[in-house]
Parts: C-alpha cells; sequence; structure tokens
C-alpha cells in the first residue's frame, strides 16, 4: 500500500516555541520567514506543546531557534494510526507580501524527512506579487485558470508517477478557495485509481489538549451541492444520471429522506424493482396502469433528448395501454404471456378459431394465418384461452372490437398509417444517426404523437391525454408536472410535511 500526503501551507503551519509555550507567528509573518531563511541551520522543530499563548510572536530570539509545526505533526501522528506516507506533496507560496508564510515550505519539509517521510516534493502555487483571484476578470475572480492548470498538471503528474493506492489531503492552511480546489482535483484523479481520506485539524489547545487529525466531518454545505445538482438532472429528465452524481453519499443515515427519492426514479427509469425501504408514498411510479408509468418514461426521455428511448418508448405506450384494458377484462395465461381467458366472451366476429391441443404452440405461419383477428384455443381445463396480437391491424381490431378502447384504436391507428413500428425497429435495430433521429422527430410530430420543436412533449398531445383518461387517469397531462413538484419538494425541503 503506498499512501501520498497532499499538504497545503499557511500562517499558522510554523509556530515559534518559546518558555514552554508555542506562538503563532504575527499575521504580518513575511519578515519573520525571510529571517528564519537567512538563519538556516540555527533553528530545529520538536514536537508542539498543549500550551499555547494567547500572544503572537513578533520577533525571534537572538539565538537557539526552536520551532513547531503542530498541525503537520497532527497529521503524521493520524497516517501513523492508518498508513503513513511514503511521499508527500507540499503546496506553498512564496510572495512578497508582508503577509506571506513563504519559508513554510521548507519547514514543514524539514519535519516531514525528520518524522519519516522519504520523498518530498514541492509546488509553489503563488509567488512574487501574484494573487489568487484576478477580479477583473470573470472566470477568473475566484481562482486564476493559470493557477489551477499549474496545479493539476502538477499532482497529475506526480499521482501518475507514484500510483498510490491512498491519498491523505490535509488543507489544513492557505487559502481557503485554494485548498477546495486542492481536494476536488485530488478526488477527480482519485477516481477508479486510488483511496482520498481528507482530514482536518480543529485547534487542539481549546480543550486543553495538542492538536489532532480527525476525517474531514461531513459538510452540509456539500448534501445541499448534491441536491441542487441531482434536482437539476431530474428536471432534465436525467434519473439514472442524478442517482449517480449523489450515489456516494448513500451510507449518510442523515439524508437518506431525500437519497431515497433519487434512488427510486433510478430504479424507476430502469425498471428495476424498488429498493429496500420503498413505502410506495410516490404512488406514480409504481402505478397500476402500465401505460402511466411508459408514458412517464416517454415524457422524460424527451426531456432528457434521448431520442431513440423516446421513439420506443412511444410504441411500448400503445402496448401498455392494450395491456391495461386487457388486464381489466380478461385473466393472462400464467406461462404463456399472449394468451388470455375473458371475463365475458369477445364478439364472434372477432376472433377466428383454430384447432390446437397445446397451449403456446403457435407457429409463425399460424400466426401470419391470423388475418388480424386473435386466435382461440381450446384449452384442456375446458377454458377458452384468446392469443391476442397487438401488432399493427391487429392492435386495432384489438383494441376497437374485442377492448371496447376507442381511444387507444385511434391511437393504434395513427401507429399502424404512420408507420411508427418501422422507426422504432430501425432505432433498435440499427446504429441510430442524427438523420434517422431528426426523421423520427418529423414524423412523430406530423402524427400528433409528440409536440412538434426543440423541446418535444409526450404528455402535452390530446391523442396521448384521451388514451390516458379511457383508463381512469383524472389531469393526464399533469401526470410529469406533479411528479416534479413532489420530487422537488423532497429534495428542497426532506424534512417538512406536505
Amino acid at each position: 500500500m503506498t499512501t501520498v500526503l497532499v499538504f497545503s501551507t499557511g500562517q499558522t503551519d510554523v509556530q515559534l516555541v518559546k518558555d514552554g509555550k508555542r506562538y503563532e507567528l504575527d499575521k504580518d509573518c513575511g519578515s519573520l520567514h525571510d529571517e528564519l531563511r537567512r538563519r538556516t541551520g540555527q533553528w530545529r522543530v520538536v514536537e508542539a506543546t498543549c500550551d499555547k499563548a494567547r500572544e503572537r510572536a513578533k520577533e525571534l530570539p537572538p539565538t537557539d531557534i526552536v520551532l513547531c509545526t503542530p498541525k503537520l505533526d497532527a497529521v503524521l501522528d493520524y497516517c501513523e494510526k492508518n498508513g503513513f506516507p511514503s511521499h508527500a506533496l507540499v503546496l506553498e507560496t512564496q510572495r512578497r507580501f508582508k503577509s506571506d508564510p513563504r519559508y513554510a515550505g521548507e519547514v514543514v519539509t524539514t519535519r516531514m524527512k525528520e518524522r519519516g517521510v522519504t520523498n518530498v516534493e514541492r509546488h509553489v502555487y503563488l509567488q512574487g506579487d501574484e494573487r489568487l483571484e484576478d477580479p477583473k476578470v470573470p472566470d477568473d475572480c475566484v481562482i486564476r485558470r493559470e493557477v489551477i492548470e499549474k496545479l493539476d498538471s502538477f499532482l497529475a503528474a506526480k499521482l501518475d508517477a507514484i500510483r498510490p493506492t491512498r491519498v491523505v489531503v490535509a488543507t489544513t492552511g492557505g487559502i481557503p478557495n485554494f485548498n477546495q480546489l486542492v481536494d476536488e482535483l485530488v478526488r477527480l484523479h482519485g477516481v477508479g485509481r486510488f483511496e482520498v481520506n481528507t482530514v482536518e485539524v480543529p485547534d487542539g489547545t481549546q480543550v486543553g489538549s495538542v492538536d489532532a487529525a480527525i476525517d474531514m466531518r461531513f459538510q452540509p454545505a456539500a448534501a445541499y451541492q448534491a441536491r441542487w445538482h441531482a434536482l437539476s438532472l431530474i428536471e432534465t429528465g436525467n434519473l439514472l444520471g442524478a442517482w449517480g452524481a449523489v450515489q456516494h453519499l448513500a451510507k449518510r443515515e442523515s439524508e437518506r429522506s431525500w437519497l431515497q427519492v433519487v434512488e427510486w426514479l433510478a430504479h424507476f427509469a430502469s425498471a428495476l424493482p424498488m429498493p429496500d425501504g420503498w413505502n410506495n408514498d410516490i404512488p406514480d411510479l409504481t402505478h397500476r396502469r402500465a401505460a402511466v408509468r411508459a408514458a412517464l418514461r416517454v415524457e422524460l426521455a424527451l426531456l432528457a433528448k434521448d431520442t431513440p428511448k423516446a421513439v420506443h418508448g412511444t410504441v411500448a405506450f400503445l402496448e401498455a395501454a392494450l395491456s391495461d384494458h386487457l388486464m381489466d377484462k380478461a385473466e393472462r395465461h400464467p406461462e404463456e404471456r399472449r394468451l388470455f381467458k375473458f371475463h365475458d366472451a369477445p364478439p364472434a366476429d372477432a376472433v377466428r378459431v383454430v384447432d390446437e391441443s397445446k397451449v403456446g404452440e403457435l407457429s409463425n405461419k399460424q400466426r401470419k394465418a391470423n388475418k388480424h383477428r386473435p386466435l382461440v384455443f381450446d384449452h384442456e381445463d375446458g377454458g377458452r384461452w384468446y392469443y391476442v396480437d397487438d401488432g399493427k391491424v391487429c392492435a386495432i381490431q384489438l383494441a376497437r372490437v374485442v377492448l371496447r378502447a376507442t381511444a387507444v384504436g385511434e391511437l393504434a391507428q395513427v401507429i399502424s398509417v404512420n408507420d411508427i413500428r418501422q422507426i422504432r425497429n430501425d432505432a433498435a435495430h440499427e446504429d441510430p444517426t442524427p438523420d434517422m433521429m431528426e426523421e423520427a422527430h418529423r414524423r412523430m410530430a406530423e402524427a400528433g404523437l409528440w409536440s412538434p420543436g426543440d423541446h418535444p412533449s409526450f404528455l402535452s398531445q390530446a391523442l396521448i391525454q384521451d388514451v390516458l383518461r379511457e383508463l381512469g387517469i383524472e389531469a393526464p397531462e399533469k401526470l410529469w408536472e406533479n411528479l416534479r413538484a413532489e420530487v422537488r419538494r423532497r429534495l428542497v425541503r426532506p424534512n417538512v410535511s406536505a
């Protein structure tokens, strides 16, 4: 196991020890750091005491300069218990400003080597008169891009060369905006490559002890950041992306109330069983009407600009609506999904009887001889099992004559006349091209199945709404709007009841 320590320096990382107490250096510490540089060989580093003076050191003693690095020592003590680093990357500033701790990198490097870190490399991210930010340039007003690029190149090169299994990030000193960037960059480089632990060092003298490093506590702001990120993705139909963006928080019980909603949406998008803990309080995700679930998936696919999925879903919506009506009027065979026993026999002119001794032995040749009518079998238990063909013209006959579902029959007619199934087949069996998908948008809009324009909708269409109303769905045009509002409420105010 190879551990790397990433350590940033600031004003309090090097302190003076005098008369058994430790002193932070004066805020305008630059001149003291310059003096330490001039007096190289006259200073040494010792263990930090827990007795810390309230005042700051404004000058160095004339002889025998004793320093301590309490934060670094705390981090190294932490590492000794969890895997001591063989390498360290020190991030420092060497600017001319009065307040710049420009010699801190040298002191902490010396201390690291004394403590047994054999390989230490340093990166000066600001020097001379450089500022972290440039308020005159919008893209540089927090951190200049040049600083980011140089830091990223340094970290990438060193981490690629070392190939660690674990990186400990201790950005305990220095500039907060820069430290946050360091943490995020290390995590980015670590994905799929190494473990990242971030530590912080609270001031132990406040409770009468030496400083001690601890794993970074979960920051409340991180949860809010994750929530708005997830909600932004959900708003654009990217349910799987939303779960992927927050899945790293899954073990945090304090965030479970809203995390489970994002997880449920991801399972809905993937048509997976709901995970443990599902309490069915967002019923549309497990609606008993398959057509409701299918319609929502088409709407989400269009929001996400996933045209192939929307094409598939549009035809699946018809099949789901037919299935919903069938399940109202018949029971499905336990082994053959296309065989149904109707509660009331369908009209005689809607079926064609064939002699068949066993269920499930319908050949392609027999299906073609169907002439667009369901086939009837005499089952061995004496009941009649109807083979239901919901393809092309058969769907029209099934909806209009057998199921008496006028709107579904009209939808089947539209899909047949406009050859929508062929569009679905092209998307399924070929690699969809931009031209193919552009053509799909045009034909779907002409057929009245999707609204026209750059942001098409499925639930806005009158025919789609009629199909859902025929299945007993009230205000079908608001299905996604209502679901989105409920999800938004749960992510924005997860602990507030509706």
